[in-house]
Parts: structure tokens; C-alpha cells; sequence
């Protein structure tokens, strides 16, 4: 607590160390906001941070002055930038090497036990695809930032005289001898970083009233007319509060982590070459199987996410006796397993549908879906989605399109048959035909109907306890004298379940990227 409350006190009395970490701030986000924008969002978290490494470094003698530990005339300020950036360079790139190694770690070390406890308990459909594509990079940016409290040590290390690579390996020995307080510093580094982004939801939200609020009156004159400067979408006075927040907050953020590692680690001048000769050749053993247990639960998460292993309860529910709740629970019972489904249509008008138009088929198991309509194939796994030759963003596909499947809530079914191992449920009413066929009322559509057929039927098959088979016939006019409107529609469909999907051949084999993402993605 003493170190803390000191390095609170350095950092709000330092103008130096909170002026170079303001612009250090400054100019990070610079670059990575460049990088997002040009070349991925990805590349922001990947570029290295130079700029920080070198600007906190030069500020390192003043942060030992006023922490009461003076720096010999070797570490004064005019001199680190000159005498040592080539090693800073050298930290920069190799600690935000390991940092992201790290990031990645513990984000598949949280990530994989909160994802797999959700799909044990049920839960699977909160992770939908903005989930999926957003936690990977907010993760791995979180955890490279949690991380970098090791590469720090090793830039304090270079302020006291070491060489890059020299830096990294006290760095590595100094996190093993003393875990607590390295611990200790993540733990305060995460509190910082959450309450940073707290900070920033709170003047979003404050900033997009204060917007609102502004369009009613006189500060309508001042902001609405920068909107166009920021694309007109977003509310400026939301990007300069959002902005000054997140400069100010982030200069003290790096400013107090800094002083903190300064003060936990930068060496002392009375230790000797040998002494900490020792404290490396003793760390040996502890760094190895250190990195030889961290290696086994990353492989071991890696292994679970790579091969969708995935609690998964697809048992079927038993079926009730009402006609509506069994026509719900088969179709759940359906819709939880891996099928294919098959959709008709009468093409030729000659009373029989029997033209393809659409085959879906979903498994769940490996969460890959294959759907062909009209001969145009769409194939979407966890990894990729493919389209006539086309890749798109990753998705976890969940359920698909089915043209002309009868939704779940369909309610007024009746039971016409009971076989050994089938129930035929029927629907005869044209208005529930028709919302079982289009989701909307035939009123709607329809002043006056004029109903010539109307017949709906789906097959639950009672030993798997889903649904076999349907078809739908309706045919209804417009009952006005001078109307042609007509809806004839005579279609069928069918599902087969516990089926497998395999990547289509034409496809080849998965890329990189798609294997890389299908780690994140599980």
C-alpha cells in the first residue's frame, strides 16, 4: 500500500512523467487508430509501441529521483534516447512479441472455461456472432495489455544499463523470483484498464444526452454543425469528451503503472555482476516449467476450441399431448439436432411439388451449414463463409434460412392420424395456413379473400421425436370483381436428422486465417 500511495504521489506531482505520458498517449492512439483504418483493426493490437517504450523510458531518471532512488550520471534523461534507443527498440518489438503471446494465452485460458460453462449450461445462443467476432480482438488487446507489465520491467532494466535482449531475460527471472508482485502489479493494471473503459462508457453516454440535449437549443449552433466532420453520425462533443477522457485517463494509467514498475525494479546500483548471475542461473528451472505449464492449458484450450468440443445436450424432449405444444417440441427437437432440411415446390403447376428448390443441412456438432438454393451453394462454419467462389466474414451459424419452414409458434393444429411411429398433425383454417406459410395474416394481404383450397400437414416421427414431413396447399384470390391478385402456393419439405456436414471439396482445404480463426471463434 506504502508503494502505491508513493507512486500516486509521483504521478501527481511529476509534470514531466504526465506530460510525456500524455503525449505518449496521444501518439500511440494516432498510430493505431492510422492502422485500423488502413490496414485492419487487427494491426492496431499488433504494432508494437514504440513511441511508449521510448517516451517512458526517457522520463525513467526522474521517476527514480522523486521515488528518493537517484540515478547515476549514466541514467540521466538527456542521454537515454541517444545512448540506448536501439535496445528500447529492441524490447519494444520483442516484449510486444511476448505480450501478445501472452494476450492470446490468457484470453484462451478465460475465454474457453466461460464459453464451454455456457454451452454445459444451455446458454450457447448468447454467443452470437458480434460475440464472436468482437471477443477475440477486445481479449487478446486486454490480455497483450495485462502482459506488458513483463516487457515494462525489462524497459526499466534498459533505463538501468541493460541491453535489449538482456532487459527481456531479467524481466522473465524478476517474474518468476517474485510472481506476487508481478501478480500484484497485473491485478492493479487491470483495475486501471476497467476503469478506463468505464470512464469512457460513462462519458459516452453522459456526452450523447448532452447532444440530444444541445439539438433543443443554443449549443445546436455550436456542435450539430462539426457533425459532418466526423461523418455526421457520431456527435462531436461524444468524440471530444470521449477523447479528452481517454488522453487524460490513459497518461495517468501509463504514468502510475510506470512509476510503480520503477519503483519495484529498477536494479539497484550496489548489486553485483554476480549476484544477479545467480538469480538468473537460479530462475532457470522455475522459467522452464513455468513455460512448460503455461504451454500444456494453452494446448489443452487450443485442442477443445480446434475440435468444437462442446457440451451440447441434443436429446430430444419427450413429446406432450396437445397438438400445438407437440408440434413446438418436435420442431425444437428438430431444430436442436444436426439435419438436413429439403424444400419443394410444384415448378410446373402440375399438382405435385416435387422441384428442389432449397437443401439445408446444419451440423450442430461441428457448427458447420451447408444451403443450396436454386443450385447457388452457401457454405458457413465457425471460420469462414463461402459463396460462389466469394469468402466473408466467420460466423457460427446457429439456424439457417429455411424458405417455406413453418415457424415453431404456428398454433391450431389438430391430429388427423395416429400411426405406429407417426403423428399427422393438420392445420384447415386458410388463416393459419397462410401465416404458417408467409408469417403474416391473410387479412393483410387480402380485402376481401376468396379461399378455393386450403390444407396444411406436418408427420412428427415419435420415435426420434421431431418432424418428418409437410406440405402446404393454398390457393386464394382477392374477391373483388376486377382483382388478379392470387396466392397459389403448393410446396412440401422434409428433414433427415443426425446427419454430418463435410466441407465441399470445391472449397479445398482451410486456409490459415480460417484455421487461426476458428481458435478464437469456438
Amino acid at each position: 500500500m506504502t508503494t502505491l500511495r508513493n507512486a500516486l504521489r509521483v504521478t501527481g506531482s511529476t509534470d514531466r512523467l504526465f506530460v510525456t505520458a500524455t503525449v505518449v498517449v496521444l501518439l500511440e492512439t494516432v498510430v493505431r487508430f492510422f492502422l485500423a483504418i488502413t490496414v485492419s483493426p487487427i494491426a492496431g493490437v499488433l504494432w508494437p509501441p514504440v513511441v511508449a517504450v521510448v517516451g517512458l523510458a526517457s522520463v525513467g531518471p526522474t521517476v527514480r529521483d522523486r521515488l528518493g532512488d537517484s540515478a547515476d550520471e549514466a541514467t540521466t534523461a538527456g542521454r537515454i534516447v541517444d545512448s540506448r534507443l536501439p535496445s528500447l527498440v529492441v524490447v519494444a518489438f520483442g516484449g510486444h512479441a511476448l505480450a501478445v503471446a501472452g494476450g492470446v494465452a490468457l484470453f484462451l485460458l478465460v475465454d474457453t472455461p466461460v464459453r464451454y460453462g455456457l454451452y454445459w449450461l444451455g446458454r450457447g445462443d448468447l454467443i452470437d456472432p458480434w460475440v464472436i467476432q468482437l471477443t477475440p480482438l477486445v481479449g487478446v488487446t486486454v490480455g497483450t495489455l495485462l502482459a506488458w507489465i513483463v516487457p515494462a520491467i525489462a524497459v526499466v532494466r534498459v533505463v538501468d544499463g541493460a541491453t535489449g535482449i538482456g532487459g527481456l531475460r531479467e524481466a522473465l527471472v524478476e517474474t518468476v523470483t517474485h510472481p506476487r508482485i508481478v501478480g500484484g502489479l497485473v491485478v492493479v493494471q487491470l483495475v486501471l484498464v476497467v476503469s478506463l473503459d468505464v470512464a469512457l462508457a460513462f462519458t459516452s453516454l453522459t456526452a450523447a444526452g448532452l447532444y440530444s440535449g444541445a439539438q433543443q437549443g443554443f449549443l445546436a449552433h455550436l456542435l450539430v454543425p462539426l457533425a459532418p466532420v466526423f461523418g455526421g453520425s457520431v456527435p462531436p462533443v461524444l468524440i471530444a469528451l470521449g477523447g479528452l477522457v481517454w488522453i487524460l485517463g490513459g497518461a495517468i494509467w501509463l504514468a502510475l503503472m510506470f512509476t510503480l514498475i520503477v519503483g519495484r525494479f529498477a536494479r539497484p546500483h550496489t548489486r553485483s555482476h554476480d549476484r544477479k548471475s545467480q538469480g538468473v542461473k537460479r530462475s532457470a528451472t522455475q522459467l522452464a516449467i513455468l513455460v512448460l505449464l503455461l504451454t500444456a492449458l494453452v494446448a489443452t484450450a487450443g485442442a477443445v476450441r480446434m475440435g468444437e468440443v462442446r457440451p451440447m445436450d441434443t436429446s430430444p424432449d419427450p413429446l406432450p399431448d396437445d397438438p400445438d405444444e407437440l408440434y413446438a417440441t418436435a420442431f425444437e427437437n428438430t431444430e436442436r439436432s444436426s439435419h438436413e432440411y429439403r424444400y419443394y415446390v410444384d415448378d410446373d403447376g402440375d399438382g405435385d411439388p416435387d422441384e428442389l428448390l432449397q437443401t439445408v443441412r446444419i451440423d450442430r456438432e461441428d457448427r458447420q451449414h451447408v444451403s443450396v438454393y436454386e443450385r447457388r451453394q452457401v457454405y458457413r462454419s465457425t471460420a469462414t463463409i463461402e459463396m460462389e467462389g466469394t469468402s466473408g466474414y466467420p460466423h457460427a451459424e446457429k439456424r439457417g434460412y429455411k424458405a417455406g419452414e413453418p415457424a415453431s409458434a404456428i398454433t391450431s393444429w389438430t391430429i388427423r392420424e395416429e400411426r405406429d411411429d407417426e403423428i399427422v398433425l393438420e392445420l384447415t383454417n386458410p388463416d393459419d395456413v397462410f401465416l404458417a406459410l408467409t408469417g403474416n395474416e391473410l387479412t393483410d394481404r387480402f380485402d376481401d379473400p376468396e379461399v378455393m383450397e386450403s390444407h396444411g400437414e406436418v408427420t412428427v416421427d415419435t420415435d426420434r421425436e421431431t418432424i418428418s414431413d409437410g406440405e402446404f396447399r393454398l390457393n386464394v384470390t382477392d374477391g373483388a370483381p376486377d382483382s388478379e391478385q392470387r396466392y397459389d402456393p403448393h410446396v412440401a419439405f422434409e428433414y433427415d436428422v443426425d446427419i454430418d456436414v463435410e466441407r465441399p471439396a470445391e472449397l479445398g482445404s482451410p486456409t490459415v486465417s480460417e484455421r487461426l480463426w476458428k481458435l478464437f471463434a469456438y
